[in-house]
């Protein structure tokens, strides 16, 4: 960290940056191979950590009482910061280590919960006001060498970071984590150059865009300064760390260097937005794990729907969702919705009368009225179905006609106590009902085997007829709204035993010889 303009969310990795003239003193590391054609073969990365991290989040724990967490301000900035309270000599080392932890820090590949744990040891300083050795800012965790002398004496340190489960029984947590390192640029203060040297559990490959400018050892495992640089990956490198523990060694002269950040090579961001109307998940910005998988879920508003998908500045259609793959660069997305259209639905009774009309969101049911009443007529419901309006829509009610017909009697006739036989004169059904109607069966009852009728019509046609104890349909009977159907009775006389009975009944007082009831139907 140096007096400068901060740079804003890396990734789960780490950043280390030195300022020295003389070479660390390290353990021999293996030789690492060396990529300068940027990070495209950077492996996707399955272990990640939690960003920023806050040192008071995290459990501290030393062998050194002069170690303490403490609030301080450094280059002008707020800041928590693990520091030796007790005066040193001019390249002291000092004894003992430091280590912090933060529980559920990230996850693996398997979605579980992942500790992460750094110890610091082997700190070297300057002098008494070589104190600071790890701060965090809020927005990133950094080692920092604040010196006050010109001496050629840097502050020096090693670094291990380990990753495990969160689980009763701690192991490491399998998979890739990446490991970045930024902003390793000379001093301002003094013409001295940071340095990182890669001590162990460090993978095969070095990975550093063209435009990098430190000066690389030929086996890639220490990386010195060239110029300064402002936190890009021209004076940085990335590379795996083993879950299990990786070592670094660190120095630097009146510098400071970011720890632990959030991987994202070239700003690998997703920025997402959403016009009026809806929402799109994460809204803002996000950042992806490298070459990982991102989804962005949409949802309209109620009575909206997705116009369009823009990503990266081109339609990809209206879509509900959206997933970036392997993600190594920035990405914008962008949805627009459209107020869904109004339709107009209207209820009317069928006989041109409009009951009402009302605008419905398409896809939105209309709210029907109350059901309608209509002398003569029995409402049934609506003829169409208007829980899913797509459209303009009119809806009828239906009907059933209330059939009522005026008939003179329902008595065939009557035998007289003189024996004479009595029927119904100028007998005609008038149709009361709105439609007109059709005969659709007569039913004759209290009438005696020894009996027999016929129903004739005005043109001598048998409509109906009872004979042996059996109804005869005849020809049909229609009646037209507010007609009449004229018909004519025709008894005939009583044969068998029977007639006996009924004629010695008869001598008692007029006597009923049948009923017949007639059903009527809409023609």
């Amino acid at each position: 960290m140096k007096a400068r303009a901060h740079t804003k969310g890396l990734v789960a990795a780490i950043a280390l940056a030195t300022a020295c003239l003389t070479l660390l003193c390290t353990c021999p590391a293996e030789a690492k191979t060396l990529n300068r054609q940027g990070f495209s073969e950077v492996p996707p990365e399955t272990v990640s950590i939690n960003y920023p991290l806050k040192i008071s989040e995290a459990s501290f724990q030393s062998s050194n009482s002069a170690f303490q967490v403490t609030k301080t301000n450094v280059w002008g900035v707020n800041c928590t910061a693990v520091k030796y309270r007790h005066p040193l000599s001019a390249g002291e080392r000092i004894a003992g280590s430091f280590s912090l932890q933060w529980r559920n820090a990230g996850i693996d590949d398997d979605g579980d919960d992942i500790n992460l744990t750094i110890t610091v040891s082997g700190i070297q300083v300057d002098d008494a006001a070589d104190s600071l050795v790890i701060l965090d800012d809020a927005s990133h965790l950094c080692m920092d060498a604040i010196t006050s002398s010109e001496d050629p004496v840097n502050v020096q340190m090693t670094v291990r970071i380990e990753v495990d489960k969160n689980t009763a029984s701690p192991y490491p947590a399998p998979g890739t984590m990446l490991i970045a390192f930024t902003d390793i640029d000379v001093s301002k203060s003094v013409n001295r150059s940071e340095q990182v040297v890669l001590n162990s559990g460090f993978g095969n490959t070095v990975w550093v865009p063209p435009t990098n400018f430190l000066d690389i050892s030929s086996d890639a495992t220490r990386f010195t300064a060239a110029r300064i640089d402002e936190d890009t990956y021209d004076s940085g490198f990335v590379t795996t760390g083993s879950t299990s523990g990786c070592e670094l060694t660190w120095q630097g002269h009146g510098c400071g260097t970011y720890l632990l950040m959030p991987f994202r090579a070239y700003d690998q961001k997703i920025k997402a937005s959403a016009g009026a109307g809806g929402s799109i998940s994460n809204a803002g910005d996000t950042y992806v794990r490298w070459k990982n998988d991102k989804t962005y879920t949409i949802k309209p508003n109620e009575h909206y729907s997705i116009k369009d998908v823009l990503v990266d500045g081109k339609s990809v259609g209206a879509k509900s969702s959206y997933t970036f793959t392997k993600v190594i660069s920035n990405h914008t997305i962008h949805v627009t919705f459209q107020e869904d259209p109004q339709y107009s639905v209207t209820f009317v009774d069928g006989f041109g009368n409009e009951i009402s009309k009302q605008s419905v969101y398409k896809g939105d049911a209309a709210k029907a009225p109350p059901n309608p009443t209509r002398d003569e007529w029995t409402y049934v419901g609506w003829d169409k179905d208007f829980s899913n309006i797509q459209g303009n829509l009119t809806v009828t009610a239906q009907w059933k006609p209330i059939i009522k017909v005026k008939v003179p009697t329902l008595v065939a006739c009557t035998i007289m106590p003189d024996g004479s036989v009595v029927a119904p004169d100028g007998y005609a059904i008038e149709n009361l009902s709105p439609v007109a109607v059709d005969l659709e069966s007569a039913t004759t009852a209290n009438m005696p085997p020894c009996g027999s009728y016929t129903l004739t019509d005005a043109q001598g046609s048998v409509v109906h007829a009872f004979s042996e104890g059996a109804e005869q349909q005849g020809a049909p009977v229609h009646i037209d709204v507010d007609g009449k159907a004229p018909l004519t009775w025709n008894i005939g006389d009583l044969v068998g035993e029977d007639a006996q009975d009924i004629l010695y009944k008869a001598l008692e007082g007029p006597t009923s010889l049948c009923n017949v009831t007639f059903v009527f139907r809409e023609a």
